[in-house]
């Protein structure tokens, strides 16, 4: 009878233990889900704000160069203008 007490005590023992090891599993398994959720989300923005940084660099250096070409080329036709206007003087 007491042998019986101890194998009964002992696997409810087991069982118990059984059960908290599974939740405390479970628990690390849905924390570990949520802290890669978290880091992913956290990479994502870095990567988005990168990219809209390296956009608007681009878009700055295009549009300085389009300037820079119109720029040019209003002076180069202003200079034949000039030119052309000086000539049919003389």
């Amino acid at each position: 009878e007491e042998s019986k007490k101890i194998i009964e005590q002992s696997r409810q023992f087991a069982e118990n233990l059984k059960e908290q090891i599974l939740k405390e599993s479970k628990e690390q398994a849905q924390k570990l889900i949520a802290d890669a959720a978290e880091e992913i989300e956290r990479k994502k923005n870095t990567a988005f704000d990168e990219l809209k940084n390296q956009i608007a660099d681009i878009s700055i250096k295009a549009a300085e160069k389009i300037l820079k070409e119109n720029l040019d080329a209003e002076k180069n036709k202003k200079l034949v203008d000039k030119y052309i206007s000086d000539i049919s003087k003389n």
